[in-house]
């Protein structure tokens, strides 16, 4: 069987605090193709039983009940395969689930952001919704958001369109093109959120950067010229 060179996943969790995957869906991808391979591309998806309860907030956002998982293997053998690119919606969040660090992670969520600043929300359903139309088909699909498969296929349309309005040729400058869309250009938080970063005051800059856990991206556009 051939090696993997990309992979689009998605996970849903037991809580924010402690973060155990419950649900693990992954797919195969070839960002070139116009459409999924006829229902060919190697996938997965599989639920694990946490250690740790399932908190409401989490619940009530991927719908998975306790009992469901009562038959399904341990969280702590949660995988998905070894493979080049991982390709996520804030797929930071999946990478901590999954405790990974891919060096070559692919946002479409910050690629989301890239392109369309426009809308009011980069959510993975209203950008899917934004590409694909209003249908039927495509309502019912979003009915089943925080179904971990479901969101991949999801993302995998959203990536689709991405590539067509960029014009990249290859995973690689996908790539490069997500690590440039990661570096915000507007303050995420804090008093000075929303703000211009080029014009956030020097002074808080200056406090910022001295923070030990400031986002390796948001040091990027602090420390611009």
């Amino acid at each position: 069987m051939k090696p993997i060179n990309a992979i689009i996943y998605d996970t849903e969790v037991n809580s924010l605090e402690h973060m155990e995957p419950i649900e693990v869906a992954w797919m195969e991808v070839d960002i070139i193709k116009a459409v999924l391979d006829n229902g060919h591309n190697r996938r997965s998806e599989q639920r694990y039983k946490p250690e740790k309860p399932i908190d409401m907030a989490s619940l009530a956002v991927h719908l998975i009940m306790p009992e469901e998982l009562d038959h399904c293997p341990p969280s702590s053998e949660a995988t998905i395969p070894d493979c080049n690119f991982v390709i996520g919606h804030n797929i930071d969040f999946d990478e901590k689930v999954m405790k990974k660090a891919n060096d070559h992670r692919i946002c479409t969520l910050a690629l989301s952001r890239h392109l369309w600043p426009e809308l009011s929300s980069h959510k993975l359903a209203v950008i899917f919704l934004t590409v694909s139309g209003v249908s039927s088909d495509t309502i019912a699909q979003v009915r089943n958001a925080h179904n971990a498969m479901s969101d991949v296929i999801m993302t995998y349309y959203v990536l689709h369109e991405i590539v067509s309005r960029t014009g990249v040729c290859n995973v690689e400058e996908l790539h490069s093109l997500s690590e440039i869309a990661r570096i915000p250009t507007v303050m995420p938080f804090g008093k000075h959120k929303g703000m211009p970063i080029s014009d956030v005051p020097s002074d808080y800059v200056r406090w910022l950067l001295r923070q030990p856990d400031v986002d390796s991206y948001l040091r990027t556009a602090l420390e611009k010229p």
